[in-house]
């Protein structure tokens, strides 16, 4: 959402995995097995959560709507970047 795209691709997943493979010794010893769980069972709950359609190849992203009493609690709590997270806000 913050990069402006409302889609997804199961690439996109292997990217974010392999970013997080260079930032962590212990992430790059993990199996391209374990990657590939990992992947489907990302796009399973962002789907089960109501967030992307279960398209096959690619998957829509919907902006969740935050109530606004979740927005306060959130801003409360010093997590105004989960807000902005979710938002798609810069």
């Amino acid at each position: 959402m913050i990069i402006g795209s409302n889609e997804y691709k199961p690439g996109d997943v292997n990217i974010f995995f392999k970013d997080k493979q260079l930032q962590s010794e212990k992430v790059a010893g993990w199996t391209d097995a374990t990657f590939a769980r990992l992947g489907k069972n990302y796009r399973m709950f962002l789907f089960e959560a109501g967030m992307t359609d279960k398209g096959k190849d690619v998957r829509k992203i919907f902006k969740p709507i935050l109530e606004p009493e979740m927005e306060r609690w959130l801003a409360d709590h010093d997590m105004e970047q989960i807000v902005k997270a979710l938002s798609g806000v810069r």
